[in-house]
């Protein structure tokens, strides 16, 4: 990524974070009462499945089955981690592993098609630690394997700060903000269903106030399980992705020590952690037929929140679209029909999120490319859809020679972004002419992102 693509990139994300942060989307309440917190923490606990059986744990593992990509990350507690992503059948390519191991200080780390890498000790290498990845790593283990989903385990118990009342996206919670001990840099918000007393909503302030804003970091949790005696959500939400993710947990299963102490086998696929001779559960695959069927009245209401100025409420409506699947689409078709620019490029979002080929939507998006109505963002979202398939690549390859420089700037960026695909279709080759002539464009971040757009394209074809 070079300077112009940086610059313009962060532009738009501040033209976002502007406008999240004028919506004001949450609302809290927090009182200085300790008392409060620590009953709430303990209801908490409680409902999870008591204290005792929480610190029973000493492993826990998390299965996402996509297949054939499957994603899984088993932590020994407290401080040694796997984790694997790609497809089962892999060869040892387009596979990411990484392996953590803070007491003896061994790592190994391999991302795609990038060269491996092997650690002697993570916790001093400065090679591991300019990744920017080491104390955040360990960081990241501990809040996901133990605050997240346990809330506390027998090797951390978090500090409670305070408690309150929370509203987000309309809809009223109990929180309990913490911080990890050792962690002076941020403390995290706990948000429980106040009938349950679960957990359903985790969130990571980067201060130690307490502070939230649509930047960041967290998860949503639903549809709770008892495993072994806890009750673990069987479903997340990344905040801010826009879909239910189905997960499997598994709880204190066995694994191999020295795993932790050595390169994985690549083609030894994601579960050669496990125990030999163990038998593991069956792992639960994402089908259609786990989806749920919505009403028309709640299908009608999701779709006018997609316009809801307030920030959590729109992305609640749109993830649950999303999740809902194909029997949404045709009201959402209808919605593209009408509205304000916004409401109907929010409405092609999900269609697109639902089926990436979509006729209507993906018709709709060269009139959001050129709505000078729309946000800056999303118009370059617009173009990025574009790229889908060949009809909307003949279409950016028309507006290479738009009027309007703003235009040609999203469609040079979106070029861009094809060209670091695994592969870049043939049909590029006709914008090559157009590319050039941008290469004395007025506007000089349009001049260098064609410059680089060619020089990408002349390395992989090798013109």
């Amino acid at each position: 990524m070079n300077n112009y693509q940086t610059i313009w990139r962060l532009a738009l994300s501040l033209s976002c974070l502007l406008a999240c942060i004028s919506v004001g989307a949450q609302t809290s309440e927090k009182t200085s009462s300790l008392d409060h917190a620590k009953e709430l923490w303990e209801l908490a606990l409680q409902a999870k499945g008591g204290r005792e059986r929480i610190n029973g744990i000493e492993s826990i593992a998390f299965i996402r089955d996509y297949r054939p990509t499957v994603s899984v990350r088993m932590t020994a507690f407290p401080d040694k981690s796997f984790y694997w992503w790609g497809e089962l059948d892999a060869k040892g390519t387009g596979v990411a592993c990484e392996i953590k191991n803070y007491a003896s200080g061994f790592g190994f780390n391999q991302v795609g098609i990038f060269p491996r890498k092997t650690y002697q000790d993570i916790r001093t290498d400065p090679a591991f630690q300019s990744t920017g990845s080491g104390e955040l790593f360990k960081g990241e283990i501990l809040r996901d394997n133990q605050l997240r989903f346990l809330l506390e385990t027998r090797w951390q118990r978090p500090e409670l700060l305070s408690a309150g009342k929370a509203t987000i996206g309309g809809r009223s919670y109990d929180r309990v903000d913490v911080r990890i001990p050792g962690d002076t840099a941020a403390s995290h918000a706990i948000f429980l269903d106040e009938k349950t007393h679960l957990p359903m909503r985790f969130q990571t302030c980067r201060d130690t106030k307490g502070t939230l804003t649509g930047s960041n970091w967290g998860t949503e949790f639903r549809s709770y399980k008892v495993i072994d005696g806890i009750s673990l959500p069987t479903q997340i939400s990344e905040i801010g992705s826009g879909r239910w993710d189905k997960i499997q947990i598994e709880l204190n299963p066995e694994y191999e020590p020295k795993v932790f102490e050595r390169e994985p086998d690549l083609r030894a696929g994601p579960f050669q952690w496990r125990k030999a001779g163990t038998i593991p559960p069956a792992t639960q695959a994402v089908s259609s037929e786990q989806i749920e069927s919505l009403t028309t009245a709640q299908i009608s209401q999701y779709i006018r929140d997609l316009a809801s100025p307030d920030d959590e409420v729109s992305k609640y409506a749109r993830r649950e679209l999303v999740t809902a699947g194909r029997q949404v689409i045709p009201a959402l078709t209808e919605a593209l029909k009408a509205g304000s620019p916004a409401h109907r490029f929010r409405s092609a979002v999900v269609i697109l999120g639902i089926d990436n080929q979509n006729p209507a939507a993906m018709a709709a998006l060269p009139e959001f490319l050129l709505d000078p109505q729309l946000g800056k963002a999303d118009r370059q979202d617009a173009a990025f859809g574009l790229l889908r398939n060949e009809r909307g690549i003949a279409v950016l390859i028309e507006l290479l020679s738009h009027h309007d420089p703003f235009v040609r700037r999203c469609v040079v960026f979106a070029f861009d972004s094809l060209t670091e695909r695994a592969e870049i279709p043939q049909q590029i080759e006709t914008a090559l002419p157009a590319l050039r002539k941008l290469t004395r464009d007025k506007d000089e971040v349009i001049r260098g992102m064609a410059k680089e757009v060619l020089e990408q394209i002349g390395n992989r074809f090798k013109r």
